[in-house]
């Protein structure tokens, strides 16, 4: 058991010195992803090795929809003069009368219709009223 405790060790070692510039740029620039990290390593280091495992894929499934749901918005389409489409920031509200079309950019997850009902341009005119 020493032994294999001691190898554990040594590659462990090489490979964080193998990666301690992705680990540096990490701890530098995204707090939650270096906290998840120290987590997980201070886990790996306290509890059962497949609770620690479990933790890791679990806060890493957290951060993956928390950044997800950041960078989701709706888009206007707008056709430009040769033909294609390209995005646009959408109007604040939507004119009578024009048709506008618009994209949700971004993963969508079940929970949240709310949310992308809140940034939706507010429609005006008579219809609106109803």
């Amino acid at each position: 058991m020493p032994v294999v405790g001691g190898l554990i060790l040594v590659v462990s070692g090489e490979l964080i010195r193998g990666k301690r510039h992705d680990i540096l740029r990490v701890l530098l620039t995204a707090w939650m992803s270096a906290g998840a990290t120290v987590l997980t390593f201070v886990a790996t280091t306290r509890l059962p090795l497949q609770q620690a495992v479990i933790l890791g894929a679990a806060l890493s499934l957290i951060l993956y929809c928390a950044q997800a749901a950041r960078q989701a918005k709706p888009v206007a389409l707008v056709r430009a003069d040769d033909g294609r489409w390209r995005t646009a920031e959408p109007a604040a509200a939507l004119p009578p009368g024009e048709v506008t079309v618009l994209d949700y950019a971004g993963s969508s997850f079940f929970v949240e219709p709310p949310r992308i009902e809140a940034q939706l341009p507010a429609p005006t005119g008579p219809a609106a009223r109803c």
